[in-house]
């Protein structure tokens, strides 16, 4: 009957909980996110309910069962209920209780300080005030690329000429958007074995004003201008990853490359910082090649807009910038840098929220389940806290007694959920940036927060045993 209840009572709050469970993931995360009730995992959930209660069930009749009447006849009730073979039972789960918590709690703790780490690496641009817009330019009107030069021209000088915005530009992609297109090029006077697909890198078409906007650093040579057209010299900029891997110990600015045997030779003017383009945690670090938007135009870009005080202006920039350029174009999908940042992280916050929420219910469970052991041990040996205080016995040492039966059950779940952790968390390993699957400092401080839980679980059984009346306790008897 319990567990049936029980099991009842974990379906709705499971049904509670999917609301919550995509509350947890980052905003633009979030909206993306469908989730629902899964029937196996709830079936399974249920069964394993059910064969609990079984199993609960089965254990005292076995135990009734392998008894002689005899034996049964010379306990008194109490004693019987009471029997050390029941209460190792009980002790055996609490202390199964106390060891999962704490595996859990090593989780959560591993998850947390590596979230904390990824928080603060460098993505390489500065997210804060930045917003995008994306934007498809129908082939229809804008058939050829000298229409589409002259809308994002003419958008970014609307851009560029408004109050409160600080810089503005037109790229293919932007960092942790999902898009990351990437080829292989040929560099000059470097030729390349048969077979040999040659060097590769990420591809971005960007328009003058996007490294100011993302504040991506030159480090060598030049940024785009508005002299770099169609008809002017074609030209790249890379960034510095790109420039280790194909020019190491020589300056790249001068160099020439190119994507493909039709396509015309690019000079590389200059030099900037790398940009990661998929994973804080886990970034390909591979190099990225940037053109000039006003070159080679891409009808399908963002649009990419920093203010300069109000993070909701931007918003009103782009719509702006756009109609009044071409009224009857359409912007979609506005995304703030951060958000995109924030995503990136989606997977390892999820698991983070969920590991921590598991811990503080297992947390709650094994406190709960020690205090109702401890509780009934003493509440069966009233006679002898009785007899104990009527000898002498001072209340700190009841208070040591009571606690120090708490305090071993919590101490052996420790050190086998330790044993336990220290297996299970290698496959967490994955999903760890910065930090080792085996770190002593949350080892230490999970379990030193599950013992002092137990503390005062033990509190409650303690006080009440220190209050034994010996008079009472033996004429009960």
């Amino acid at each position: 009957m319990l567990t049936a209840i029980g099991a009842m009572l974990g379906v709705a709050a499971s049904y509670i909980g999917l609301g919550a469970l995509v509350q947890i993931a980052p905003g633009s995360l979030a909206s993306r996110l469908s989730v629902s009730m899964d029937r196996s995992v709830l079936l399974f959930s249920v069964a394993l309910s059910v064969l609990a209660g079984i199993f609960l069930g089965l254990v005292p009749i076995g135990q009734v069962l392998r008894q002689q009447q005899s034996e049964i006849l010379r306990q008194d009730a109490r004693s019987f209920a009471g029997g050390r073979a029941r209460q190792r039972l009980r002790e055996f789960l609490v202390v199964g209780q106390v060891a999962l918590t704490l595996v859990l709690l090593v989780g959560a703790g591993l998850m947390l300080k590596s979230l904390g780490r990824v928080a603060r690496v460098d993505p390489g641009f500065n997210p804060a005030g930045v917003l995008t817009a994306t934007i498809q330019l129908p082939n229809e009107k804008y058939d050829k690329d000298e229409k589409q030069i002259v809308f994002y021209r003419g958008v970014s000088e609307k851009l560029a000429a408004m109050p409160g915005v600080e810089s503005g530009a037109v790229a293919l992609s932007v960092p942790f958007s999902g898009f990351v297109p990437t080829s292989s090029f040929e560099i000059e006077n470097r030729p390349m074995p048969p077979g040999d697909p040659g060097p590769h890198s990420i591809l971005n078409f960007v328009s003058p004003g996007y490294f100011q906007a993302l504040r991506i650093p030159l480090l060598v040579g030049r940024y785009f201008t508005e002299q770099d057209v169609a008809g002017a010299p074609a030209v790249a900029l890379i960034d510095d990853n790109l420039a280790r891997q194909y020019w190491p110990d020589q300056n790249p600015v001068g160099h020439r490359l190119r994507f493909g045997s039709q396509s015309p030779w690019e000079t590389v003017v200059g030099v900037v910082g790398h940009v990661m383009s998929t994973s804080l945690s886990a970034d390909s670090g591979k190099g990225i090649c940037y053109h000039p938007m006003f070159q080679q135009p891409i009808p399908q870009a963002f649009l990419v807009v920093r203010s300069k005080t109000d993070s909701t202006q931007p918003a009103g920039s782009l719509r702006s910038a756009v109609s009044s350029v071409d009224s009857g174009q359409a912007i979609a999908s506005f995304e703030s840098m951060q958000e995109y940042v924030s995503a990136s992280l989606g997977p390892q916050q999820i698991s983070a929220s969920l590991l921590g929420a598991f811990s503080i219910m297992a947390l709650f469970l094994a406190s709960l389940g020690l205090y109702g052991v401890v509780s009934y041990s003493f509440a069966q040996r009233t006679r002898e806290l009785g007899i104990r205080m009527a000898l002498g016995a001072q209340p700190r040492e009841v208070w040591r007694l009571v606690l120090g039966e708490g305090m071993r059950l919590a101490l052996v779940g420790v050190v086998g959920g330790a044993i336990g952790a220290l297996i299970l968390v290698r496959y967490l390993a994955s999903q760890l940036y910065g930090v080792s699957a085996f770190d002593p400092a949350t080892f230490a401080w999970t379990s030193a927060v599950l013992i002092g839980i137990a503390l005062l679980a033990c509190f409650i059984p303690a006080a009440r045993a220190t209050r034994v009346d010996p008079v009472i306790a033996l004429r009960h008897e």
